[in-house]
C-alpha cells in the first residue's frame, strides 16, 4: 500500500530535507479551486528522499500540497493535473509512480539512442558501446549472460552488533512520496511526475493546470 504523504508527519522525506510545510504560504505558489487551496513547487528533476535528493532523468517533478476546507472530505485523481511547456498546445499527463520507479531501476526501461557495434575476435563477439542490460526478473531471457564478466562484489557489514537500516533507493522514494489519490480531509502533499526527456534549459515556460470537480486552477511554475 502506498505511503500517504501527510503534511504533519515529520518523518517524511521532504520534512527531513527542508522545514516542514504546514501552510500554503510555505510553498512558492498557491492557487484556489473552489474551497480547496493548492500549493506547489517546481523541482525540475529533483526527487527529495529521506536523506538525499535523487536525480530523475526522464521526468519533471512537481511537489503538490492540498489544503481542504475544515470539515470537508476531498478526492482528487492525479489525472486532474496537466503540464504545459513553452508554446506547446498538447499538455503532458502525469505518469504513475510505478512507471517512474521502473525507469529509475531499469536503465533500459525506455529506448534511448546508443552506439553499439560488434567486433569478432577469435570466434567470439565483443560488444562496444551498448548499455549493460539489467535483468528485470530472475533468468530474464532478454539479458545475455557473459561468462567472462566478474560478478558484482557483495559488500558485507563488519559491524555485527546491530541491524543496519537499508538505505532508501530512488525507486522506493518515487513511489513512497508520490501524491496520494486516496480521499483526504486533512492537508496532504506529494510529488507528481511528468514525462520529459528533453533538456530542461529549453523550458522557458511551465504552466501547471488543475481541472477537478472542486474547480480549476492555473499555476505558473516558470
Amino acid at each position: 500500500m502506498r505511503l500517504a504523504v501527510v503534511l504533519f508527519v515529520s518523518t517524511l522525506a521532504a520534512a527531513d530535507l527542508k522545514p516542514p510545510r504546514t501552510q500554503p504560504q510555505h510553498f512558492p505558489l498557491q492557487a484556489k479551486a473552489g474551497t480547496l487551496t493548492l500549493a506547489t513547487e517546481y523541482l525540475v528533476r529533483g526527487l527529495p528522499g529521506e536523506t538525499e535528493v535523487f536525480f530523475v532523468r526522464d521526468y519533471l517533478v512537481v511537489e503538490i500540497a492540498f489544503f481542504p476546507a475544515p470539515g470537508s472530505r476531498q478526492a482528487i485523481r492525479n489525472t486532474a493535473f496537466t503540464l504545459l511547456l513553452n508554446k506547446d498546445k498538447t499538455p503532458l499527463l502525469p505518469a504513475t509512480p510505478q512507471m517512474v520507479a521502473a525507469s529509475l531501476k531499469y536503465e533500459d526501461w525506455t529506448d534511448r539512442p546508443t552506439l553499439q557495434t560488434s567486433v569478432s575476435s577469435d570466434g567470439g563477439t565483443i560488444l562496444i558501446g551498448g548499455p549493460q542490460r539489467t535483468p528485470r526478473f530472475p533468468n530474464d531471457p532478454t539479458v545475455a549472460t557473459d561468462p567472462t564478466r566478474t560478478p558484482p562484489r557483495v559488500e558485507t557489514n563488519p559491524d555485527r552488533s546491530g541491524i543496519e537500516r537499508p538505505k532508501e533507493t530512488a525507486p522506493e522514494a518515487a513511489v513512497a512520496y508520490a501524491l496520494p489519490e486516496e480521499p483526504f480531509s486533512a492537508p496532504i502533499r506529494g510529488y507528481l511526475y511528468f514525462p520529459y526527456s528533453g533538456k530542461t534549459k529549453s523550458i522557458k515556460k511551465a504552466v501547471l493546470l488543475f481541472r477537478g470537480e472542486q474547480g480549476e486552477a492555473t499555476l505558473n511554475l516558470k
